[in-house]
């Protein structure tokens, strides 16, 4: 099964639990490819993020029913009216004084489990972030290949454990060496301006940040041979 880590974060572990009951809270007929959609639970916010259309697909709605089983708060996550959905990408804020990340269970709804990328990432600061998606979306694949979930439906079970947080640990790692991370310096001789190009290998959307979004280029061109140029560009094959 394809899997993908972060050495800056704590990871979430994968659990499920279907005990009790709870409130819960969600969006509807607002569900959009270009906005971040925001439920607050009472108790913690689930942000779902625009990426999780980014390998097709929409959806009407998000919903999340709130409730607790064996001391830990549990947060079911669940679409409304998806058609072929082939991504989810949440951002979970949560008090960390109170509670502390626990496990996320997927229900592989989008595909099975062979099919997808899954990555989860805890700050130990109250956010902890998951995601998953489809192997190279945009192909219809081999034959069997998932064409993503329709329907309505149950997509994970976030974990919320009672007691503070613990702070992530930070370790200093050497400088990358490979030739992904290496810039090219140039001088304007007009000015003495120094320049280079951003380059962070573990940045695969370029935006100057290693988070759950990262999974997006990694799932589209899961595979593929890739190439740096001098301005920092990818490009695939």
């Amino acid at each position: 099964m394809p899997r993908i880590s972060a050495p800056l974060f704590s990871s979430l572990l994968l659990c499920a639990a279907l005990l009790g009951c709870g409130r819960s809270g969600g969006l509807d007929d607002s569900a959009s490819s270009s906005t971040a959609q925001r439920i607050d639970t009472g108790r913690a916010v689930l942000t779902v993020l625009p990426e999780t259309y980014s390998g097709g697909g929409s959806a009407a709605g998000f919903s999340v029913r709130e409730r607790e089983a064996g001391g830990e708060l549990l947060l079911d996550v669940s679409v409304r009216d998806a058609q072929s959905l082939k991504g989810l990408f949440l951002k979970l804020e949560y008090d960390s004084a109170r509670y502390s990340a626990g496990e996320v269970d997927s229900h592989w709804l989008l595909a099975p489990e062979d099919q997808c990328l899954a990555l989860r990432l805890d700050d130990g600061a109250g956010r902890a972030e998951y995601g998953e998606m489809l192997v190279r979306p945009q192909q219809d694949g081999p034959e069997g290949a998932s064409p993503g979930f329709s329907g309505d439906g149950l997509l994970c079970t976030l974990h919320l454990k009672e007691g503070p947080a613990r702070a992530a640990q930070r370790l200093a790692s050497q400088a990358p060496l490979g030739d992904g991370a290496s810039s090219t310096l140039s001088v304007d001789g007009s000015d003495g301006t120094l320049s280079w190009a951003y380059r962070s290998p573990g940045d695969y959307n370029q935006n100057g940040e290693i988070a759950v979004t990262d999974l997006t280029p990694i799932g589209i061109h899961f595979i593929a041979s890739a190439s740096i140029d001098d301005e920092g560009h990818f490009h695939h094959t």
